[in-house]
């Protein structure tokens, strides 16, 4: 049976590293393997969701611009036809 358990970015990475650092002998080799090799699956998919919101931050910042420039084109029309008609 599995236990979930909530640990931060942090506290995987020092379990990861600690891991290494233990003297790991006979049959509990293959349990300690299996932990780092969780760990390390858990480390990439929190690296790669980190990835992914910045990447959907960077978009929406970018259509935040594309929408202000387009917003401001506007007004500058509208300011030279003011002045034009005047």
């Amino acid at each position: 049976m599995n236990y979930p358990i909530e640990l931060s970015l942090d506290e995987i990475s020092l379990t990861r590293g600690a891991l290494d650092a233990i003297q790991i002998q006979g049959i509990n080799a293959k349990l300690v393997a299996g932990i780092q090799t969780k760990l390390e699956d858990a480390l990439f998919q929190i690296q790669m969701n980190i990835q992914m919101q910045e990447q959907e931050r960077i978009q929406a910042e970018e259509e935040k611009q594309k929408q202000l420039q387009t917003l401001l084109a506007k007004e500058a029309k509208k300011t030279s036809r003011s002045s034009v008609s005047s």
